[in-house]
């Protein structure tokens, strides 16, 4: 791997043993200026230590490093990230040099769409086998000057105190057992100007009766352990001084019906209109299946 870490990136980050600066040795490692760890660039796993991991985290790496998308160093955007991407671009303003961190990053699309337009980006997660596949795509790509993935979980984020100005957290809240460690984790790091870009599934009471049990079955199968809607969402962020700006949603009942009748008969249905057609719904709530919430921090409340 020959990196080229210009210094922007690793400068957002610090110690995961003793919170110290992170310095760089060599285009394949990085040290902590402070405590001296070493960290090889090649084997970020700079905070998980897996005797220390929950039987629930245990799982989560275990499920999420068996899908296919981390076996491969293709890249290309599905009609569903397309329109991620988009709510994101049209709610958000993305500038170059903006700091990011991609929570839960998984595929990477959007760490990477977003180094693309020159952010700066971290990207975490606890699959090694994810992050190791967004550093092959980086590299690929020539990103890896302003795109690095690291092994990390959500609730102990080796970043620096408000060093960043969006945060990316895309179907990962609803996993996480400690969630108010994790919101706490997102307001500690952010910016007087950050926003959040928040993906979880809805409540049970807006989804269409028909899927309550497929979608139950999905819950336990993936890890999920809650749902939301935007007035929980709000208490939970408001405490952190976070207020909602939009809310999208997705998954509408004709989108899955003709995802599982793609399932079963190849290419019944274009993906591509599948998304456009979910799209004209993005602000009905009832019968869809995630809720898209983008949160501002509000730079006057001090915490």
């Amino acid at each position: 791997m020959t990196s080229d870490l210009s210094g922007t990136v690793v400068n957002l980050l610090k110690c995961g043993e003793c919170g110290g600066e992170i310095e760089r040795l060599n285009q394949y490692s990085l040290r902590c200026i402070e405590c001296k760890k070493k960290i090889n660039f090649i084997d970020l796993d700079i905070n998980i230590e897996i005797n220390q991991l929950s039987n629930h985290q245990k799982k989560q790496i275990k499920f999420f490093s068996n899908e296919k998308i981390t076996s491969n160093n293709i890249y290309n955007l599905e009609p569903w990230q397309e329109e991620y991407m988009r709510r994101l671009t049209d709610t958000i303003d993305i500038y170059y040099g903006m700091n990011v961190v991609d929570i839960g990053s998984g595929s990477g699309y959007m760490a990477v769409e977003l180094a693309k337009k020159g952010c700066n980006v971290v990207a975490t997660d606890l699959s090694k086998r994810s992050v190791d596949r967004i550093n092959r795509v980086a590299e690929k790509l020539n990103l890896a000057s302003n795109l690095l993935a690291i092994n990390s979980l959500a609730e102990k984020l080796p970043l620096k105190d408000k060093s960043i100005d969006l945060i990316i957290n895309n179907a990962v809240l609803e996993h996480i057992e400690d969630e108010r460690l994790a919101i706490s984790e997102m307001n500690r790091i952010a910016s007087a100007h950050s926003k959040i870009f928040l993906t979880v599934p809805i409540k049970y009471r807006y989804l269409n009766p028909l899927f309550l049990i497929l979608n139950w079955v999905h819950d336990k199968k993936i890890g999920h352990l809650r749902r939301y809607d935007e007035k929980n969402i709000y208490m939970k962020f408001s405490n952190y001084g976070f207020t909602i700006i939009k809310n999208y949603y997705t998954g509408h009942t004709m989108k899955i019906i003709k995802i599982l009748i793609n399932k079963i008969f190849k290419n019944t249905f274009s993906y591509k209109e599948i998304e456009i057609n979910d799209r004209k719904k993005e602000d009905i709530k009832v019968f869809s299946s995630n809720i898209i919430s983008i949160l501002k921090k509000n730079e006057n409340t001090v915490l």
